[in-house]
């Protein structure tokens, strides 16, 4: 979590976190990191709630592929329901464990950063115009900022899609877009 002027900026997981981040360190006047991984930060969430709240989403169909591809970079966790009950090299079979086994589980993981649709975080973005809205953001809650810098900021922390290629069949597309879809109706309809 990144604390700013007027703000926070939650390091939603797998939702570009990891350049937010940076990007704000290099180009936000004053910010502040805040905790460390991803676990810590889940028990940090409710700390510094007097600052409203900057959150990331991403769609589940990009969402998975890059979990995925991190964990059979980085090894799965027994502390993680997913990775627990749905672990496996073949990004197929992972996925099919997950609609099966727990259907909606994205939805529901990220409101822990996001917040419910009764009380969300106060400004959501979209992983997939990251830039763009990381701009709307700050400019929402007024921050000082050099958006030059920001933009400039490298990308960081991509998937290794060539040496783990997170491949879908129709089926499996419609299978978690069911799955996921108060997610999908919530952000991206």
């Amino acid at each position: 979590m990144l604390i700013l002027k007027h703000c926070r900026v939650l390091a939603t997981p797998k939702t570009g976190s990891t350049w937010v981040e940076r990007a704000c360190l290099r180009a936000v006047k004053g910010a502040k990191k805040y905790g460390g991984d991803a676990e810590y930060h889940e028990r940090l969430i409710g700390e510094r709630s007097d600052l409203p709240a900057i959150a990331f989403v991403r769609h589940p169909l990009q969402w998975y592929p890059s979990y995925w591809n991190h964990r059979v970079r980085h090894g799965w966790t027994e502390s993680h329901n997913i990775d627990r009950l749905c672990a496996s090299d073949s990004f197929s079979e992972f996925m099919d464990k997950a609609v099966r086994k727990l259907p909606g589980w994205l939805g529901q993981y990220l409101e822990t950063w996001i917040g419910t649709q009764a009380a969300p975080a106060e400004f959501i973005g979209r992983h997939e115009c990251l830039q763009t809205d990381l701009i709307k953001g700050l400019r929402f809650f007024n921050e000082e900022f050099d958006e030059a810098e920001l933009l400039t900021t490298a990308a960081t922390n991509a998937s290794d899609d060539v040496t783990y290629p997170a491949v879908w069949s129709d089926s499996l597309i419609e299978a978690v877009c069911e799955s996921e879809h108060e997610l999908i109706q919530r952000f991206y309809e």
